[in-house]
C-alpha cells in the first residue's frame, strides 16, 4: 500500500514539476513580447503593465489543475 501511494505522489510531482515548467516558459516568452511592445514605443508605460497582468493571470488560469 505505502508503495503505491508512493508512485501516486511521485506521479504528481512530476506532474507538477511539469506545470511549472509550462508557466515559466511562458511568463518568459511574456516577458520577451512585452519588451519588445515596449522598445516600439507602441504602448504606454501604463497599457503595458496592464497588458501584463491580463497576460499573467491568463497563463496562470491556463495551467489552473481542471478538476
Amino acid at each position: 500500500m505505502a508503495s503505491q501511494s508512493r508512485r501516486k505522489v511521485e506521479r504528481l510531482a512530476a506532474k507538477f514539476a511539469k506545470a511549472q515548467a509550462a508557466r515559466d516558459a511562458a511568463l518568459h516568452e511574456l516577458q520577451e513580447g512585452l519588451r519588445e511592445a515596449d522598445a516600439t514605443g507602441e504602448f504606454t508605460r501604463k497599457e503595458l503593465i496592464a497588458l501584463s497582468g491580463l497576460a499573467r493571470q491568463t497563463v496562470f488560469d491556463a495551467l489552473k489543475p481542471k478538476s
